[in-house]
This record gives structure tokens, sequence and C-alpha cells, in this order.
């Protein structure tokens, strides 16, 4: 299967797969650019409407990553007794990248 180079060129239909399921959504470039943070969350950039909810959104990064610190993974479970909404937080994070 060929991939074209460069998005926008036109390929006669002998180069092009016919299937669609040979165009899978990992051989589609994304249209957010993403983030590799330090606490091992992959995050793509959105607006954050206002400065309440980017404080409220940072204080939740810094929570995970005070998680990390300790247990060496940001594997949250949703329902995460100790801090119900972190881990609702996190499963929302998780959610929104699978979008």
């Amino acid at each position: 299967v060929q991939r074209r180079e460069l998005r926008g060129t036109k390929c006669s239909r002998s180069s092009t797969p016919t299937s669609s399921s040979t165009v899978t959504a990992a051989s589609r470039p994304s249209t957010h650019p993403t983030h590799h943070l330090v606490v091992g969350l992959t995050i793509r950039d959105r607006p954050i409407a206002g400065p309440k909810k980017r404080a409220s959104w940072d204080q939740m990064l810094e929570k995970l990553h005070a998680y990390k610190l300790i247990h060496g993974d940001c594997r949250i479970p949703t329902k995460y007794p100790p801090d119900p909404p972190l881990g609702r937080w996190v499963d929302n994070q998780r959610q929104a990248y699978r979008r």
C-alpha cells in the first residue's frame, strides 16, 4: 500500500488504495499538535476557555504529576478513592485524546 507524500496531491486510481479499510485513522495526519508531558500523558493542543478553567486544568495536571512521582505511572482509575475528581479528570483527558 502506497501513501501519498503530500496532502492535496492527486493520485491516479491505480496508486490509491480502493478499499476504505486500508485507510486508518493512524495513517491520517492529526489536525491537533500533541505534546508529550513529563508525566507521560499526551495532550492535544485545544483552547481552554478562560483563566479559571486554565487554572483548574493546571491544578489537575499538578495532581497527576504528584501521583506519578508516588506511583511511577499515570494509570489512575476513574473511581480513584483518595481523589475522585482526579480520576474523572484523567478519564476525560483520555476520552478527549481519542476524539
